[in-house]
């Protein structure tokens, strides 16, 4: 079944991943090629013909924003980029998260459930962070501090298949700018750590209505995926019937079923550790939430060289059948093995 859980509308002039302006395609600039030496000129996307520029040779691909100046690729031009704020704590996982995320997709390791998948990270700054997070999580050594900007991948859900362009944004409390363009929020909780409360969450939801534009008090349609982060640490407590430990649906899609009983389990766990303001100030803010149980780095059980992350794609795979990209199954899925 195709349909999605909810329905998000797609925006036609996406706005710039690093100035948030919106502007339409065609007036991005393109540069010339090296070739044109020192006639080389940057022009609108709507002025080259046939796919050359004035000099009648072929421009870089790339994009430049025409008011911040700044280096887009061109699969986020033309694109229908989501935008998913990631939003927590220091050191409560966020940026792991992001990393381990786009790790296992590019890695291959959804194959099994989404034969073909296939991951690119777009743009040269996107590609440095991208190398110094994977290197950190390799080695399973927390990044000192967030980076700024934007990450941003090409996710293929099939061969063939229409990209989606995602910009992952994380920080401590989400820019305003951020909060107002996200399609989707990822907040990362610790366990056992006593942040957010009811304060840190109303603080959130504040922030996210004025970005937004919307009235105080009023529930926000945006979806939260709220993602319990270094589950490792506290899998000795963890019963091995729970949901938590529970095999992963093979399901090519969001097995629904699976994810409900995740969610109450997570949630069970969060009033374990009297976070249960948490859980009603999330209720009370956000129409559209789900709860969730990961680690990033696993462990190095059996002599392993990398650490194994362990439902790291779920918040993900939530949000993508929300916006339509990937099927969404209700019933109970065959598990792997």
């Amino acid at each position: 079944m195709r349909a999605p859980i909810w329905s998000v509308p797609t925006r036609r002039v996406p706005a710039c991943p690093y100035c948030h302006a919106r502007t339409p395609g065609k007036a991005y600039l393109r540069q010339c090629a090296s070739r044109c030496g020192e006639t080389a000129i940057q022009f609108p996307v709507s002025e080259a013909r046939k796919g050359k520029c004035p000099h009648g040779r072929a421009p870089k691909a790339r994009r430049v924003c025409p008011v911040c100046e700044q280096v887009v690729p061109r699969e986020y031009v033309e694109g229908r980029p989501r935008v998913i704020a990631v939003v927590g704590a220091a050191g409560s996982g966020k940026s792991t998260w992001v990393a381990s995320v786009i790790r296992r997709v590019a890695k291959g390791h959804l194959d099994d459930r989404f034969p073909g998948m296939s991951l690119d990270v777009l743009g040269e700054g996107s590609r440095l962070r991208h190398d110094r997070d994977r290197v950190l999580v390799a080695e399973t050594v927390l990044p000192l501090a967030t980076e700024p900007g934007p990450l941003l991948v090409s996710l293929h859900i099939r061969p063939r298949a229409r990209a989606v362009v995602i910009a992952f944004y994380d920080s401590a409390d989400g820019s305003a700018a951020n909060l107002e363009h996200a399609d989707g929020l990822v907040l990362a909780v610790e366990p056992g750590a006593a942040v957010p409360g009811d304060a840190g969450i109303t603080r959130l939801a504040e922030a996210v209505r004025a970005a937004r534009g919307l009235r105080p008090h009023s529930r926000i349609n945006m979806p939260l995926a709220v993602v319990l982060t270094k589950l490792d640490t506290v899998w000795d407590m963890v019963d091995p019937a729970s949901p938590l430990l529970r095999p992963v649906p093979r399901s090519g899609g969001y097995a629904v079923s699976d994810g409900v009983d995740v969610h109450h389990e997570t949630a069970a766990w969060l009033g374990h550790w009297n976070k249960t303001d948490l859980i009603r100030g999330v209720h009370t803010a956000f129409r559209r939430h789900r709860y969730f149980a990961a680690t990033a780095l696993g462990d190095r059980a059996d002599g392993r060289r990398e650490p194994i992350p362990y439902r790291v794609e779920d918040p993900l795979l939530w949000l993508l059948a929300g916006f339509g990209a990937i099927p969404v199954f209700r019933g109970r899925e065959g598990p792997t093995s």
